[in-house]
């Protein structure tokens, strides 16, 4: 299973750019990738870019603890590696 990426580098303006004009690289690297975002100890968020939203990342969880976090990411890493039609954003 690959690892869940926890406080990651994100690119510039990744919680307000519409998913239809992100870079196809930014898509191709976050697409459906799980991370956990925290400050000093809690809560931790799990968000995913998934088209859940029209121009951010999808709030999936929150946690108290990072062990929780950690498994609700990887639950959720699962479904998006058997789900094989993830909803890219639509080109025009």
């Amino acid at each position: 299973m690959k690892s869940i990426p926890i406080n990651p580098d994100l690119p510039p303006d990744f919680f307000c750019t519409p998913n239809d004009e992100r870079d196809p690289d930014e898509i191709e690297a976050w697409w459906g990738v799980p991370f956990i975002e925290s400050e000093l100890g809690g809560p931790y968020f799990v968000r995913c870019l998934d088209g859940g939203a029209w121009d951010r990342p999808t709030l999936h969880a929150c946690c108290d603890s990072l062990d929780e976090a950690i498994k609700a990411a990887e639950d959720l890493s699962q479904a998006c590696e058997r789900s094989k039609q993830r909803a890219e954003p639509h080109r025009a």
